[in-house]
């Protein structure tokens, strides 16, 4: 029987409905992960996206080293996807130079 039913016969016969409280799962306490020591130890890629005027989407992949902030290349396209395995085009030959 669905919920509405059995409120209602509950009702009817004066019977006080008795509610499940969830039961309450302590979080496991959070791992702080080491930031970077280092200027080029960690890169982190963000994935954009935006549209043109006319409509047309837009895709921008930021390389971003987490020590220093800086952005070392940003990959500009209308279609680039994080599922192809050979994007960034060119990116990673940057960065090897940048490093």
């Amino acid at each position: 029987m669905n919920r509405k039913r059995v409120y209602r016969l509950y009702c009817e016969e004066g019977l006080r409905i008795r509610r499940r409280r969830r039961k309450q799962v302590a979080a496991a306490p959070r791992e702080k992960i080491a930031g970077p020591t280092r200027a080029n130890e960690r890169w982190s890629m963000d994935f954009m996206s935006d549209e043109l005027e006319e409509g047309q989407p837009l895709r921008l992949l930021n390389i971003v080293d987490d020590f220093t902030r800086e952005c070392p290349g940003i990959e500009v396209d209308r279609s680039c996807q994080p599922h192809h395995t050979d994007y960034p085009r060119g990116t990673s030959s940057r960065v090897i130079h940048y490093g």
